[in-house]
């Protein structure tokens, strides 16, 4: 499987995984205030990762106690949506990989959640 990545290849990803980041958060401040200028954002964001100059925010931390008391380390939106490209570019790869070779995995994979991963312990 080979993959050529132009510049405009880049920005048409990038709006993908925009969309997969403001799933579930549209109403969010952050994310109205990227989508306000999200042509502006979005081109300085490829420019960005086309020209190897893009840096990561700080995260954000604070603490949760619900269902139980944890740290979490909240990325920039900015930064999400570079995640979420490198998860549309590489979650291919790495699923014919797994079907191929019989991995199974259960991290991180649409449609292989815990509960699948327990049924699967059960069924052994």
């Amino acid at each position: 499987m080979s993959y050529i990545l132009t510049k405009e290849q880049l920005l048409y990803d990038l709006y993908n995984a925009f969309e997969c980041a403001k799933r579930h958060k549209s109403k969010r401040d952050y994310v109205l205030n990227f989508e306000s200028d999200l042509h502006k954002n979005l081109s300085e964001l490829c420019n960005d990762l086309w020209n190897r100059t893009y840096k990561p925010n700080p995260s954000v931390c604070f603490v949760i106690s619900e269902p139980k008391k944890r740290e979490i380390f909240a990325a920039h939106f900015r930064d999400r949506i570079v995640q979420h490209w490198i998860m549309l570019r590489l979650r291919p790869l790495f699923e014919e990989r797994f079907i191929s070779q019989g991995n199974v995995s259960f991290n991180c994979r649409k449609g292989f959640g815990s509960l699948r991963a327990i049924n699967a312990l059960q069924n052994d």
